[in-house]
């Protein structure tokens, strides 16, 4: 009789005639890194939306997710609750009912600047008392929780304040010059044109650290040469890994740059797809296109 092979099995192996017993806390393991690798790919979700002011619905359950790394249009005829499903986004509205959830976390009805230091910014019309700063005054003040803003920081700190602001400072010039509008640096915001200004807003928005950029009608008023311009900005953005949900007028500049469409209708989401499938679909072209392709 031969000497037996030693034996590798596991104390679990013997006892259940040598089949591996899954082990539990391994699937509880899984089970997590399957939910955050979820929570990564699709970092916004909105559920059930719902908004009424006084007795007019203006969105009505709505829902949809927004992958990392896209860049989609969400569009619809005026009235459709594009703009109000945005506001509940970031927080300017506090939905009625309904679940925005990004980056795995519910962040339903917080505040504005909550909602942007979780990396959802949206872009803005240049305030009015900002218009009076120049435009790297403007995006000095962008990012949030600067180490200057607290009185003590700058009586006690002064050496950290003046190195982040150094910082800020490099930043701000890098992004002015992705953006081409560096040569504005010293100009009041006040003075730019239409272009200009959302150039603007965009560099601002970008000196945030944004994981996701929430972009309201960037091209409404905005020449065809800037147009294309901010464009070819947006796309770099997006290649870099930035995830864009764009709300614009324009049917024809979303078909062509989104992968991805959200039709809007009276409240509620008409369809989504591509946007081949969205200029096919019988229901947009009659709520939409007036019955035209």
């Amino acid at each position: 009789m031969s000497d037996a092979e030693p034996s590798d099995a596991t104390d679990s192996e013997a006892e259940s005639g040598g089949v591996t017993v899954p082990d539990a806390d391994a699937d509880v393991e899984l089970d997590a890194v399957s939910e955050s690798a979820d929570m990564v790919d699709v970092p916004l979700k909105v559920r059930d939306l719902r908004k009424t002011f006084g007795g007019i619905t203006a969105v009505d359950g709505a829902g949809f997710e927004i992958e990392k790394g896209s860049m989609t249009g969400l569009i619809g005829p005026n009235g459709a609750g594009k703009s109000t499903t945005f506001n509940c986004i970031t927080g300017t509205y506090t939905p009625d009912s309904g679940v925005v959830e990004f980056n795995g976390e519910d962040i339903t009805g917080l505040e504005p600047y909550e909602v942007a230091e979780r990396g959802l910014v949206r872009t803005f019309q240049i305030a009015r008392e900002l218009s009076e700063m120049t435009v790297l005054e403007n995006m000095m003040v962008a990012p949030m929780h600067q180490r200057g803003e607290a009185l003590w920081r700058s009586v006690f700190a002064r050496n950290d304040v003046n190195k982040q602001e150094e910082e800020i400072l490099e930043r701000a010039w890098e992004t002015l010059e992705f953006f081409d509008i560096e040569h504005l640096a010293n100009e009041y915001a006040g003075n730019l044109s239409g272009g200009q200004r959302k150039l603007l807003e965009m560099a601002r928005a970008l000196l945030t650290d944004p994981d996701m950029l929430l972009l309201d009608e960037p091209f409404a008023g905005v020449n065809p040469t800037l147009e294309e311009r901010l464009l070819e900005h947006i796309h770099e953005l997006r290649n870099q890994g930035y995830t864009f949900l764009i709300v614009e007028h324009d049917m024809d500049l979303i078909m062509q740059n989104c992968e991805k469409v959200i039709v809007m209708h009276q409240g509620r989401i008409l369809t989504e797809g591509t946007p081949e499938d969205v200029r096919n679909n019988e229901d947009v072209i009659e709520a939409y296109l007036g019955g035209e392709v």
